[in-house]
């Protein structure tokens, strides 16, 4: 079988043809307005922007009841069991 060239010109329409057919939006319907579309998608973003902020204040709200919380403070401020730099830089 012998090899035969094609012509850039058919090459470039085999390549567009089989762009059309392969790419999933070769079929879609059109954008009908513009404007809705943008608003659906600021609302959608207004939406996730109010759960992301109640889920943050809901943490917060917890954190500062953690913080609140009194924790049981053995040491006594000072590190038991190892020299403290105060004890060196006694001035005498």
């Amino acid at each position: 079988m012998p090899i035969t060239k094609k012509t850039k010109e058919e090459r470039q329409a085999d390549s567009a043809a089989k762009y059309r057919e392969s790419t999933p939006l070769g079929d879609s319907p059109k954008v009908g307005n513009i404007e809705d579309a943008l608003a659906g998608i600021k609302q959608r973003a207004a939406e996730r922007k109010a759960v992301k902020d109640k889920i943050s204040q809901d943490a917060e709200v917890k954190r500062v009841e953690r913080s609140r919380v009194e924790s049981r403070s053995t040491a006594g401020g000072r590190l038991h069991g190892l020299a403290s730099f105060s004890d060196r830089t006694r001035l005498t």
